[in-house]
């Protein structure tokens, strides 16, 4: 049997996933907070779960 994984990666996925892998320097130099709490504090709902 083949999996249903295998069938739902697309090229660009794969594009996404190598250039991720190429750039991990990149992303280890991102602060993910400010993000994050720029994410939560466009929703109301959010806001209540995460505080």
């Amino acid at each position: 049997l083949k999996s249903y994984l295998p069938s739902t990666m697309t090229q660009q996925r794969l594009t996404d996933l190598a250039t991720i892998a190429l750039e991990s320097a990149v992303l280890e130099k991102i602060e993910y907070e400010p993000i994050i709490e720029e994410f939560i504090s466009k929703n109301t709902k959010r806001m209540m779960l995460f505080k």
